[in-house]
Protein backbone atom coordinates (compact mmCIF):
# COMPACT_ATOMS: atom_id res chain seq x y z
CA UNK A 1 0.00 0.00 0.00
CA UNK A 2 2.58 2.26 0.85
CA UNK A 3 4.47 1.70 -2.30
CA UNK A 4 1.23 2.36 -4.31
CA UNK A 5 0.93 5.78 -2.51
CA UNK A 6 4.57 6.60 -3.33
CA UNK A 7 3.98 5.61 -6.85
CA UNK A 8 1.12 7.76 -7.06
CA UNK A 9 3.17 10.53 -5.52
CA UNK A 10 5.74 9.87 -8.20
CA UNK A 11 2.97 10.27 -11.05
CA UNK A 12 1.19 13.61 -9.76
CA UNK A 13 5.04 14.86 -9.26
CA UNK A 14 6.03 14.38 -12.67
CA UNK A 15 2.56 15.57 -13.87
CA UNK A 16 3.14 18.94 -12.19
CA UNK A 17 6.59 19.30 -13.14
CA UNK A 18 5.04 18.79 -16.75
CA UNK A 19 2.53 21.68 -17.08
CA UNK A 20 3.71 24.80 -18.71
CA UNK A 21 5.64 27.38 -16.56
CA UNK A 22 5.96 30.95 -17.22
CA UNK A 23 9.61 32.51 -18.31
CA UNK A 24 8.23 35.55 -18.99
CA UNK A 25 5.53 37.63 -19.18
CA UNK A 26 4.61 41.41 -18.67
CA UNK A 27 0.86 41.12 -19.33
CA UNK A 28 -1.58 42.23 -16.47
CA UNK A 29 -3.65 39.56 -14.59
CA UNK A 30 -6.12 37.86 -16.74
CA UNK A 31 -3.80 38.97 -20.25
CA UNK A 32 -4.53 42.12 -19.75
CA UNK A 33 -2.61 45.10 -21.80
CA UNK A 34 -2.80 48.64 -22.53
CA UNK A 35 -5.14 49.31 -24.89
CA UNK A 36 -4.50 52.65 -26.09
CA UNK A 37 -0.55 52.70 -27.24
CA UNK A 38 2.41 50.30 -28.02
CA UNK A 39 5.15 50.31 -30.33
CA UNK A 40 4.37 51.19 -34.07
CA UNK A 41 5.79 47.82 -36.24
CA UNK A 42 5.66 48.89 -39.50
CA UNK A 43 6.32 47.42 -42.79
CA UNK A 44 9.54 49.06 -45.09
CA UNK A 45 6.95 51.30 -47.55
CA UNK A 46 5.82 53.32 -44.72
CA UNK A 47 7.38 56.60 -44.44
CA UNK A 48 10.87 56.35 -43.54
CA UNK A 49 10.36 57.71 -40.30
CA UNK A 50 7.58 55.60 -39.46
CA UNK A 51 9.56 51.92 -40.65
CA UNK A 52 10.05 50.14 -37.30
CA UNK A 53 10.94 46.74 -35.75
CA UNK A 54 10.85 46.30 -32.42
CA UNK A 55 12.83 43.63 -29.70
CA UNK A 56 12.20 43.55 -26.19
CA UNK A 57 14.65 41.88 -24.33
CA UNK A 58 13.81 39.59 -21.24
CA UNK A 59 15.29 37.03 -18.73
CA UNK A 60 14.06 33.39 -18.28
CA UNK A 61 12.71 32.65 -15.60
CA UNK A 62 12.09 28.96 -16.23
CA UNK A 63 13.86 26.70 -18.70
CA UNK A 64 12.80 24.12 -21.21
CA UNK A 65 11.39 24.40 -24.99
CA UNK A 66 9.46 26.89 -25.95
CA UNK A 67 5.52 25.89 -25.44
CA UNK A 68 3.53 29.08 -26.55
CA UNK A 69 4.36 32.76 -27.15
CA UNK A 70 1.18 35.42 -26.56
CA UNK A 71 1.67 39.19 -27.56
CA UNK A 72 -0.59 41.86 -27.94
CA UNK A 73 -1.19 43.53 -31.30
CA UNK A 74 -3.42 46.05 -33.00
CA UNK A 75 -3.74 47.12 -36.85
CA UNK A 76 -3.62 50.51 -37.54
CA UNK A 77 -6.04 50.51 -40.94
CA UNK A 78 -3.54 51.45 -43.11
CA UNK A 79 -2.73 49.12 -45.69
CA UNK A 80 -3.44 46.12 -46.42
CA UNK A 81 -0.65 43.77 -44.73
CA UNK A 82 -1.38 41.73 -41.79
CA UNK A 83 1.47 39.29 -41.84
CA UNK A 84 3.72 39.42 -38.39
CA UNK A 85 6.76 37.75 -37.47
CA UNK A 86 8.07 36.67 -34.33
CA UNK A 87 12.13 35.81 -33.97
CA UNK A 88 13.24 34.90 -30.35
CA UNK A 89 16.94 35.77 -30.03
CA UNK A 90 20.03 35.12 -27.54
CA UNK A 91 21.49 38.17 -26.37
CA UNK A 92 24.75 38.39 -28.21
CA UNK A 93 27.01 38.96 -24.55
CA UNK A 94 26.49 42.36 -24.37
CA UNK A 95 22.87 42.71 -23.10
CA UNK A 96 22.98 45.39 -25.91
CA UNK A 97 22.77 43.15 -28.70
CA UNK A 98 21.33 39.59 -31.16
CA UNK A 99 23.04 36.61 -30.75
CA UNK A 100 22.26 33.64 -32.26
CA UNK A 101 18.48 33.12 -33.74
CA UNK A 102 16.90 30.93 -31.75
CA UNK A 103 13.48 30.43 -33.96
CA UNK A 104 10.83 32.71 -35.84
CA UNK A 105 6.76 32.12 -35.89
CA UNK A 106 4.86 33.80 -38.49
CA UNK A 107 1.18 34.91 -38.00
CA UNK A 108 -1.60 37.00 -39.90
CA UNK A 109 -2.88 39.50 -37.10
CA UNK A 110 -6.36 39.73 -37.30
CA UNK A 111 -7.16 42.28 -35.06
CA UNK A 112 -9.95 44.89 -36.34
CA UNK A 113 -9.16 47.98 -37.26
CA UNK A 114 -8.02 50.67 -34.73
CA UNK A 115 -7.92 47.49 -31.98
CA UNK A 116 -5.55 45.23 -30.73
CA UNK A 117 -6.14 41.57 -29.87
CA UNK A 118 -4.65 38.79 -27.82
CA UNK A 119 -2.61 36.32 -30.14
CA UNK A 120 -1.18 32.89 -28.64
CA UNK A 121 1.08 31.08 -31.20
CA UNK A 122 1.60 27.43 -30.53
CA UNK A 123 5.57 26.65 -31.25
CA UNK A 124 6.04 23.86 -33.48
CA UNK A 125 10.29 24.36 -33.81
CA UNK A 126 12.71 23.43 -31.48
CA UNK A 127 13.33 26.74 -29.82
CA UNK A 128 14.17 26.85 -26.01
CA UNK A 129 15.61 29.34 -23.33
CA UNK A 130 17.80 28.33 -20.10
CA UNK A 131 16.82 29.84 -16.46
CA UNK A 132 18.77 33.09 -16.32
CA UNK A 133 19.82 33.74 -19.51
CA UNK A 134 18.86 37.13 -21.43
CA UNK A 135 16.82 36.93 -24.46
CA UNK A 136 15.40 39.53 -26.98
CA UNK A 137 11.92 39.01 -28.85
CA UNK A 138 11.96 40.65 -32.07
CA UNK A 139 8.46 41.35 -33.86
CA UNK A 140 8.36 42.83 -37.22
CA UNK A 141 5.90 43.53 -40.18
CA UNK A 142 6.58 40.75 -42.99
CA UNK A 143 4.36 43.49 -45.72
CA UNK A 144 5.90 46.78 -47.00
CA UNK A 145 2.65 47.65 -46.49
CA UNK A 146 1.77 46.62 -42.88
CA UNK A 147 1.11 48.72 -40.27
CA UNK A 148 0.83 47.22 -36.57
CA UNK A 149 0.86 48.20 -33.03
CA UNK A 150 2.65 46.11 -30.23
CA UNK A 151 0.66 46.94 -27.31
CA UNK A 152 2.11 47.85 -24.23
CA UNK A 153 2.00 45.25 -21.36
CA UNK A 154 2.03 45.84 -17.54
CA UNK A 155 3.21 49.51 -17.72
CA UNK A 156 5.06 48.88 -14.34
CA UNK A 157 7.47 46.79 -16.17
CA UNK A 158 10.01 48.57 -18.06
CA UNK A 159 12.56 46.32 -20.12
CA UNK A 160 15.44 46.96 -22.94
CA UNK A 161 14.97 47.57 -26.25
CA UNK A 162 16.78 46.93 -29.91
CA UNK A 163 15.00 49.08 -32.40
CA UNK A 164 15.18 48.91 -36.10
CA UNK A 165 13.69 51.81 -38.94
CA UNK A 166 15.14 49.37 -41.61
CA UNK A 167 13.42 46.61 -41.91
CA UNK A 168 16.29 43.80 -39.23
CA UNK A 169 19.03 45.38 -40.72
CA UNK A 170 20.90 47.53 -38.14
CA UNK A 171 19.31 48.28 -34.30
CA UNK A 172 19.43 51.36 -32.10
CA UNK A 173 19.49 50.15 -28.00
CA UNK A 174 17.35 51.84 -26.28
CA UNK A 175 18.12 50.69 -22.18
CA UNK A 176 14.49 51.40 -20.46
CA UNK A 177 11.32 51.03 -21.93
CA UNK A 178 7.62 50.31 -21.46
CA UNK A 179 7.42 46.21 -22.28
CA UNK A 180 4.98 45.02 -24.82
CA UNK A 181 2.99 42.90 -23.77
CA UNK A 182 4.51 39.41 -24.35
CA UNK A 183 4.40 35.98 -22.72
CA UNK A 184 6.76 33.31 -23.13
CA UNK A 185 5.78 29.27 -21.63
CA UNK A 186 8.27 26.70 -21.73
CA UNK A 187 8.08 22.90 -20.79
CA UNK A 188 10.34 20.97 -18.81
CA UNK A 189 12.89 19.13 -20.78
CA UNK A 190 12.26 15.47 -20.68
CA UNK A 191 15.53 14.49 -19.00
CA UNK A 192 14.78 16.74 -16.11
CA UNK A 193 11.83 14.71 -15.89
CA UNK A 194 13.37 11.56 -16.10
CA UNK A 195 15.72 12.56 -13.01
CA UNK A 196 12.77 14.10 -11.12
CA UNK A 197 11.06 10.18 -11.25
CA UNK A 198 14.46 8.33 -10.89
CA UNK A 199 15.00 9.97 -7.35
CA UNK A 200 11.69 9.81 -6.46
CA UNK A 201 12.01 6.37 -7.01
CA UNK A 202 15.16 5.72 -5.08
CA UNK A 203 13.38 7.65 -2.29
CA UNK A 204 10.84 5.46 -2.41
CA UNK A 205 12.80 2.28 -2.07
CA UNK A 206 14.52 3.48 0.42
CA UNK A 207 11.69 3.71 2.84
CA UNK A 208 10.53 0.55 2.39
Amino acid sequence: MHFRLVTIAVAGALAATAAAQVAYSSFLPGYGWDPNTGYGINGLGAPPKFIQSYATGFEAEASGPVDVISVAVGFLGLGNGRNVRLELFADDGTFQGLGALLGTWDFENTAPNNLGQLFQINNMGSASVIQGEWYWMHMIALDQDGFHTWMFGDLNILAPALISHDGGVTFQYSPVNNAPALEVTVVPEPLSLGVLAFGLLLLAARRR
